[in-house]
């Protein structure tokens, strides 16, 4: 990466990452059986790969994001709650001792009866500051073969409502054919942040021949003022993505859509990993990518004055 010529090294606050703990003693209420390709991957290892960026970016803090709501796919109820709480209780324990300003997005399944116990109760959490629910449906994600369209049940929408007498955020990642329908309902609820992952799920086609559907749902999306982008997961639409012209001019596109100031870059540590895309890496081609083409006053909202915001750390 090139050096920089700013005075000081810009903040990184990387707004997704997680921890997984699948060893026979763990107590993360995490799935072995969907996330098999983890083992261990705590604090120590996560801070320790962020260590090495380049002398222009210095890693602050950051966002530990669920991953229950891939996992357990047969179960419902207070037993699933049980393990979205074990996972909460685990992400805190091992942010605990640190150093750094972290946050905590939770799972919940904002469907079931007991949302609203299962909201009361995550909410003495340290550091929690929202809820990921993953609702690509058709392509599914895990659970969503069973559960359907979460955007189209009315108890979830009624979960989803309860957010804001927690004062909590919503991550929310969905495919983009469901962006339209995504955008009427979120505006019933001007007053609940919602941070959209993942670039919003795109693959390869969504900006080929699928790029109408893609451009106009964000569109919408951006129209929004209470919506954020993550901007992550990209090795999902092409493993070299930052050498690959169409992903590149999409990115600035969609940072031109939301501005600097609701868009952020995230590592997605350790899932893209398993793509090459360790963190360090994944810092790396983020400023690559921005450097010049963004003042140094937009670069600091990119690299973590956006998540600052977003999860009020």
């Amino acid at each position: 990466m090139a050096g920089s010529a700013h005075d000081e090294a810009i903040e990184v606050i990387d707004p997704h990452f997680h921890f997984f703990d699948l060893s026979d003693c763990s107590t993360s209420g995490q799935d072995p059986k969907v996330l098999s390709d983890f083992q261990v991957y705590d604090r120590s290892c996560y801070e320790g790969q962020l260590q090495g960026l380049d002398v222009s970016l210095k890693h602050v803090g950051g966002v530990f994001v669920e991953a229950l709501s891939v996992c357990h796919t047969d179960l419902s109820g207070p037993s699933y709650s049980q393990q979205c709480w074990s996972e909460a209780r685990y992400a805190a324990e091992q942010l605990s001792s640190a150093t750094m300003p972290y946050g905590i997005v939770a799972a919940c399944a904002l469907e079931q009866e007991d949302a609203k116990e299962l909201l009361t109760k995550m909410s003495t959490i340290p550091g929690l500051r929202g809820i990921r629910q993953i609702l690509n449906h058709e392509p599914n994600w895990p659970r969503n073969g069973r559960l359907g369209d979460l955007l189209l049940n009315a108890q979830w929408c009624q979960g989803f409502a309860a957010l804001k007498d927690y004062n909590l955020s919503f991550d929310m990642q969905l495919n983009p054919h469901q962006f339209q329908r995504a955008a009427e309902f979120l505006k019933e609820y001007p007053e609940i942040p919602v941070i959209i992952d993942h670039l919003g799920s795109p693959l390869m086609e969504d900006l080929t021949e699928n790029a109408e559907q893609y451009w106009k749902g964000l569109e919408k999306l951006a129209a929004l003022p209470q919506t954020f982008m993550k901007i992550s997961m990209l090795s999902r639409l092409h493993k070299n993505w930052n050498e690959e012209p169409l992903v590149v001019e999409a990115l600035h596109r969609v940072i031109r859509l939301f501005g600097v100031q609701r868009s952020m870059f995230a590592s997605n540590a350790p899932v893209d990993q398993q793509d090459g895309w360790p963190p360090s890496r994944a810092f790396r081609a983020f400023w690559d990518f921005s450097v010049s083409a963004y003042p140094p006053e937009e670069l600091k909202e990119l690299f973590g004055g956006t998540a600052r915001r977003a999860y009020r750390l």
